[in-house]
C-alpha cells in the first residue's frame, strides 16, 4: 500500500504475539529470519511481547544476508501508560537499543 511521502506499507505481515513460539527468543529469531529471507517484509511486534531483541537480531541477520533494511517495515506498539508526546518519544528511544536497530517504521499507540 502506498503511504504519503512515497513510502510503502506491506499488505501482509508477521505478527509476533500470542503463540508459544512468540515468547522463545530462538524461535522468534528463526521465524523472523526465515520470513524475511522468503520475501516477507512486515514484522508486527510490541514491547509487551518481550521479543524485541530477537526480532532485531533476525532483522540484522537478514540484512547481512542481503535483504535491504529499507524494504523491511517494522511496527511496534507502546502501552497506554506510555502515551503522551514526551513519554512516548522516550519509550520509542528505549526500544532502539533493545532491537539493535537505528529506526522503527511505525509505532502504534
Amino acid at each position: 500500500l502506498d503511504l504519503p511521502g512515497g513510502d510503502k506499507f506491506p499488505q501482509t505481515g508477521l505478527g509476533m504475539c500470542c503463540r508459544a513460539t512468540a515468547y522463545d527468543d530462538v524461535l522468534v529469531y528463526r521465524t523472523v529470519l526465515w520470513y524475511l529471507l522468503l520475501g516477507g517484509r512486515h514484522i508486527d511486534g510490541a514491547h509487551l511481547y518481550l521479543n524485541h531483541e530477537a526480532i532485531g537480531k533476525a532483522i540484522k541477520e537478514a540484512v547481512r544476508r542481503g535483504v535491504d533494511r529499507q524494504e523491511i517495515f517494522l511496527t511496534t506498539k507502546i502501552f497506554p501508560s506510555q502515551f503522551g508526546f514526551d513519554l512516548a518519544m522516550e519509550t520509542v528511544q528505549s526500544f532502539l537499543p533493545e532491537l539493535g536497530l537505528d529506526y522503527i517504521d511505525l509505532v502504534l499507540l
